[in-house]
């Protein structure tokens, strides 16, 4: 079964398969960038949510972006 790419979308607000398109990276690079401090992401419980400011702002900086 072929799996499918998630579309980068033209929004502000992007899941983690979103956002993981949007960076070329892994959605585990971007759950553990989180968990380290480094990108923040919104939402509630589950539905998580990454502004697009905040991945532009995290690739600029190499993956490091710390929280304001």
């Amino acid at each position: 079964m072929k799996e499918q790419a998630a579309e980068v979308p033209d929004r502000v607000w992007m899941t983690y398969e979103q956002a993981a398109a949007y960076c070329n990276v892994d959605r585990v690079t971007l759950w553990r960038s989180v968990k380290r401090g480094e990108l923040r992401a919104g939402g509630v419980r589950r539905a998580v949510r990454f502004h697009r400011d905040d991945l532009d702002e995290f690739m600029r900086s190499g993956g490091n972006a710390s929280r304001r």
